[in-house]
């Protein structure tokens, strides 16, 4: 699965690169890329802005390979023509995956990944990544990032392009004031998400050698949770649904 991350450096039709985040918020990209096992973008990014898609802090690169993993995520991307400048910062080392050419379908791109040890991928985007994921249901979670500025150019790149995506509300996750730009946490699918809650509710459980962890949320239809509980949270026989 993917954590989308929407903060988006160019976001005008000229060839002069906007600025949107601030340094907090480039501390706080640093710090999601440091807990990733890889990051995604189109090959139309990495074309356009050449990025490095690296871990900047010294300390986090450190403190990945004191765990023993790379200092920096895997590098990922997929093209249908395969034309991309083999002298771009993506190639600078070997630690990246190409899929393509001809055209490999998402969801093969992410089977394969998680069979490579990938359990937490970073998107990156651009738009039509973006896109692919939100309505091929492959995203576990969106960070977007607001800046306090406006752009009045309807060609501008957009988040996503257009796309038959799931009509269901997401749910509205951590709200963060980063530098003076707002970042919201945002999960595409509902259900996956209380169960995400459910299970680290059931953590909370004292131990037990007769039963087992067991966590509760109770959402009303307005998508809004009422109640939640564990096993054991009361009482040594109460039960996390009670």
């Amino acid at each position: 699965r993917a954590t989308m991350l929407a903060s988006l450096d160019r976001n005008d039709a000229t060839d002069q690169r906007l600025i949107l985040s601030g340094d907090e918020d480039w501390d706080r990209v640093d710090e999601l890329r440091a807990s990733v096992d890889a990051i995604m973008v189109g090959a139309n990014t990495i074309r356009r802005d050449n990025p490095r898609l690296g871990v900047r802090s010294e300390k986090r690169r450190a403190e990945r390979e004191a765990r023993g993993l790379p200092a920096n995520p895997l590098r990922v991307t997929f093209t249908a023509s395969g034309s991309l400048d083999k002298e771009a910062a993506f190639f600078r080392d070997d630690n990246f995956v190409v899929y393509g050419p001809p055209a490999v379908p998402l969801s093969i791109v992410v089977e394969d990944l998680a069979r490579r040890g990938v359990k937490r991928l970073m998107v990156e985007g651009g738009s039509a990544v973006h896109t692919a994921f939100l309505t091929q249901n492959l995203a576990d979670e969106i960070q977007l990032a607001v800046a306090p500025i406006f752009v009045g150019d309807s060609r501008a790149p957009r988040f996503v392009q257009d796309g038959q995506f799931g009509t269901d509300r997401m749910v509205l996750g951590d709200i963060q004031r980063v530098g003076d730009v707002t970042m919201m946490q945002f999960f595409p699918d509902a259900d996956r998400y209380w169960l995400r809650v459910c299970v680290e509710e059931s953590r909370k459980c004292p131990p037990s050698d007769t039963a087992y962890p067991v966590g509760a949320v109770i959402v009303g239809a307005d998508g809004n949770e009422i109640a939640r509980g564990y096993s054991r949270e009361t009482d040594p026989k109460a039960h996390a649904e009670e």
